[in-house]
């Protein structure tokens, strides 16, 4: 037991501890605190990295209209998204059976197996790593109108770009890889 007046025994902590100057303890916890602003800013960084991939996601869109000139009808695509998209590859699916658009070989025959042997079509090549800016359009297949005798043939040839799938894998500027498809 332990007498009245007489002080307990402490422990080796207790001891260090009561040793260690309040300039000490002032540094330690600047220090601590300068560590979770670090740890801070890291996280604030990885967020803004994080966000700045999703605003410039590219979203692209396919349809067959008129031009705005109304000179010619086609196939377009658009990248309706908020950043740039680079094109890997087109594809275009006609009757089973695909067609990269990566030389003009390919295009022609897209347009023939389409039925667009009568009319001079043009065609645009997809080469890989063409760039879409964002709200850019560009056609893929297109049959001028001076070249279509009637309202029926133009229905016509609307009604095939309708029909035909278009496969097409793109990436963002950081790299992220989409596939879209028409219709």
């Amino acid at each position: 037991m332990a007498k009245r007046g007489r002080k307990k025994p402490r422990g080796r902590l207790q001891k260090s501890i009561k040793k260690v100057k309040q300039e000490t303890w002032t540094t330690i916890v600047l220090a601590f605190i300068a560590l979770l602003a670090l740890c801070f800013s890291i996280d604030q960084g990885c967020e803004t990295r994080k966000y700045y991939r999703l605003s410039t996601i590219p979203k692209l869109k396919f349809y067959t209209q008129l031009s705005t000139e109304e000179k010619d009808i086609g196939v377009f695509v658009e990248n309706v998204g908020l950043g740039p998209a680079s094109i890997e590859s087109i594809v275009i699916k006609v009757k089973g059976k695909y067609h990269e658009i990566s030389s003009l070989d390919e295009v022609m025959e897209a347009g023939y197996e389409l039925g667009l042997k009568r009319y001079p079509f043009v065609a645009r090549n997809y080469f890989k790593g063409i760039f879409l800016k964002e709200n850019e359009r560009s056609p893929i297949l297109i049959v001028p109108i001076k070249f279509i005798k009637n309202n029926n043939e133009l229905e016509k040839i609307r009604d095939t770009f309708r029909k035909m799938e278009i496969i097409v894998k793109y990436e963002s500027i950081y790299g992220m890889e989409f596939t879209s498809t028409s219709f």
